[in-house]
């Protein structure tokens, strides 16, 4: 070996085992091993990002009133702190869940790609509300209905997404409709004031 031949003959005995291992490491284990650091750092930039993004998510929807106040608080570093905390305990909770049961890792992997699968959905529909062209609406068309064909071949897992739409569809209604009768509350108690003056 050429390693082997740069290396003083008395330090030589000190790494056979190591060229031992080289030696038995075939180029589709390197090659597998390479992938396996990818996928992780790609999981790792995933996670980071959905981090950030759901933890401004909730902090934002805090601030509209729409998630309990105590979110809507950020740290000395401009850091939606209490909405991270969330995001970490039901990460640990969800990751733990997998662990103990890991034929419950499928299941949720498949609920979560249903939810972004009708977020998706939800997206082209307001775009082929809003669009004219033509031919956009058919290259989107045809993207909606392929969405639509893969959701529904998930069986009764698709009723999540519809569940955590329809329940939020219902809050919003519900919230607008209190903001309203506020609103029609203050006009009336700001006409009678008027009329008494």
């Amino acid at each position: 070996m050429i390693i082997a031949a740069l290396i003083p003959c008395n330090r030589v005995s000190d790494f056979s085992g190591l060229f031992q291992l080289a030696e038995r490491i075939s180029p589709a284990w390197l090659a597998t091993g390479i992938i396996v650091v990818f996928a992780l750092t790609i999981m790792q930039l995933n996670a980071a990002s959905w981090l950030w993004g759901m933890s401004r998510l909730i902090y934002a929807s805090a601030r509209a009133k729409r998630l309990p106040r105590w979110f809507a608080q950020l740290d000395s570093r401009s850091l939606p702190r209490r909405a991270i905390l969330l995001l970490g305990i039901v990460f640990v909770v969800m990751t733990g869940m997998t662990a103990v049961f890991p034929n419950l890792l499928v299941s949720v992997f498949t609920v979560a790609s249903s939810v972004f699968l009708f977020l998706y959905l939800l997206c082209l529909v307001s775009y082929l509300r809003v669009t004219r062209s033509s031919g956009k609406r058919l290259v989107y068309g045809v993207f909606f209905v392929f969405l639509l064909a893969t959701l529904m071949s998930i069986g009764l897992k698709i009723l999540y997404p519809i569940a955590v739409f329809l329940f939020a569809l219902c809050a919003s209604i519900m919230r607008e409709r209190r903001l309203a009768s506020h609103l029609h509350k203050e006009e009336e108690k700001g006409h009678q004031e008027r009329g008494e003056a």
